[in-house]
């Protein structure tokens, strides 16, 4: 039973990991052009840094 929650954690890390990596693509990449709002960007980089701290926490 602990070893199951234990794998359902770690996968759970690996999935909120995989879409903190693609919201920091998606922020990197729209950065440089004037099309996008500093609000959206930024909230892209909010998006990632919560996940990837949510990803430290249950280690």
């Amino acid at each position: 039973m602990r070893e199951e929650r234990l794998m359902k954690s770690i996968d759970h890390a690996r999935e909120l990991l995989h879409l903190a990596r693609t919201e920091h693509r998606a922020m990197t990449g729209m950065r440089n052009h004037e099309v996008f709002f500093d609000a959206i960007v930024g909230f892209l980089a909010q998006q990632a840094a919560e996940k990837g701290v949510k990803v430290a926490l249950p280690i």
